[in-house]
């Protein structure tokens, strides 16, 4: 029975082993490198739209606030008849009776609302029939205190303005952060692609280690332990191999959620790309960052705008916030042109011709009543504060962080990677003396392949150190995106 599954099991692992072949081999393969990767963030895809939506929405809502400053046409036309009875003769009931009435009106930014009117009534009833009343005029409501020459709308007009600026920025920012973020993910790749070289090279030589051992054993030279030893340290560099190997697809997986587009149903190889230069080009950037030390490099970012920017918001939301439960005093008035008789076009004739003027004039005020407004306006006002307190602070902290520590941190990168650079030297030798022992066999397997894996455990090291500097200066151009040096410039767009 236990025959039977250890062979289903083998054939299952089997046929999927040969589908995933065929799937590679009629699968494209397409050849990346890290200016193609950079282009391709840069141009349209779904992560950038997402980004463009912050600032779409602080244009919509501009857009929604200029509304209230187009022109607007009214109009209404009402019939009404009745069949009632008058409860005296000299009271009469009037029907039919027809109104149309016709506005055209603008709010304006400065406390303003006017307009021109146009109203037609006629009204039957048993003393007159058709009695027809047109007219026509302009009319004017200025604010008087809450908006007085547009002391609010002006300012909400300007506070809107300068929030766009802020989402602007920021959009540009966050594009630029995801440029970077595909770098990082591009120079994880070759490492772990660097790693596998190194994993395979000493597999190879732990391999030919083992068919050594294997001829020794057999003329009884080497025991039973030390092949199994070895032939355990071959299974373990395979395994460490297939780590790698899922590495590697988890890695390509995230990539090509990135670009469903270009990557879909294609296999991915890199092109030529050389490590230790770019890791140069840091230790170059970190010159530039060097010559900053004792002040942020303001010139060489966009967060030191939106922290003005940010300023400017918080005064402009608080005096619009300042008025919010505010009475309303406006002062309205309207001349109009009448004519009257007994036909919508007599009516209208009196009116171009001898038409008889009206005026009036007067204020209406809107006076809140009780403390809900009160409780809105300080509510909205610590919003406001808050809010505002909140982005400013992780502005600055992403200025002094990010500048004082990422040179500290490349600095240190360095000194390690040089260190690891001298411990793999004495490393290499040391195996090579542990080699030429073991094959005088004065040295012990066990020995020899703890020689091989310190030397295998640094180089991995010393790689993964390499992509931690090129980590580390990428972070730093995600605030500071516009300093001039080569690695930066490679990610401009």
């Amino acid at each position: 029975m236990n025959i039977f599954k250890y062979l289903c099991q083998g054939l299952s692992s089997s046929i999927l082993l040969v589908l995933l072949i065929n799937q590679s081999i009629h699968a494209e393969t397409i050849t990346v490198n890290e200016e193609t990767l950079v282009n391709w963030a840069g141009q349209e895809n779904f992560n950038r739209l997402r980004i463009s939506l912050d600032e779409l929405a602080k244009k919509q809502e501009r857009a929604k606030y200029d509304e209230n400053f187009g022109f607007t046409f009214d109009a209404e036309a009402n019939y009404q008849e009745t069949k009632e009875q008058s409860f005296v003769q000299f009271i009469p009931v009037s029907s039919p009776v027809a109104d149309f009435k016709a506005k055209l009106s603008k709010n304006s930014k400065y406390g303003l609302q006017y307009g021109v009117v146009m109203n037609s009534n006629q009204v039957t009833n048993n003393l007159y029939k058709d009695g027809t009343t047109t007219s026509a005029g302009a009319f004017l409501a200025l604010d008087l205190y809450k908006d007085f020459l547009g002391s609010t709308s002006r300012v909400q007009d300007k506070s809107l303005l300068v929030q766009e600026e802020i989402s602007k920025r920021q959009r540009s920012i966050s594009e630029h952060t995801f440029i970077q973020e595909v770098r990082k993910l591009y120079w994880k790749i070759v490492a772990n692609n660097e790693s596998t070289k190194i994993a395979r090279a000493l597999l190879k030589t732990t391999k030919k280690l083992e068919k050594d051992t294997r001829k020794r054993f057999q003329s009884n030279i080497a025991d039973k332990g030390d092949l199994a030893r070895i032939s355990s340290q071959v299974e373990a560099r395979n395994g460490q191999l297939y780590l790698l190997e899922f590495e590697r697809n988890e890695l390509i997986k995230t990539l090509k959620s990135l670009f469903p587009d270009k990557l879909g149903g294609k296999d991915l190889r890199l092109a030529n790309y050389n490590l230790d230069n770019t890791v140069n080009d840091v230790m170059a950037c970190t010159q530039k960052i060097a010559q900053h030390m004792t002040s942020l490099p303001l010139e060489y970012t966009q967060y030191d705008e939106i922290l003005g920017l940010l300023q400017k918001d918080l005064e402009l939301s608080r005096e619009v916030n300042k008025n919010y439960d505010k009475s309303n005093l406006k002062l309205i008035s309207q001349f109009e042109v009448v004519g009257k008789d007994y036909s919508y076009s007599d009516s209208f004739k009196k009116l171009s011709d001898e038409g008889d003027s009206r005026f009036s004039v007067g204020l209406q005020w809107t006076m809140p009543i009780g403390g809900e407004k009160d409780k809105t306006k300080a509510i909205q006002d610590e919003i406001i504060r808050r809010r505002n307190l909140a982005d400013s602070q992780e502005v600055k902290g992403k200025l002094d962080a990010f500048h004082a520590q990422t040179l500290r941190s490349v600095l240190t990168l360095q000194n390690v990677i040089r260190a690891q650079k001298r411990n793999a030297k004495h490393l290499r030798e040391t195996l090579k003396d542990s080699k030429r022992k073991f094959s005088q066999a004065r040295l012990t397997s066990q020995d020899l392949l703890i020689d091989e894996n310190q030397l295998l455990n640094s180089n991995l090291d010393e790689i993964s150190t390499k992509y931690q500097v090129i980590e580390t200066i990428i972070n730093y151009f995600t605030v500071f995106n516009q300093i001039p040096c080569k690695l930066n410039k490679r990610a401009q767009l």
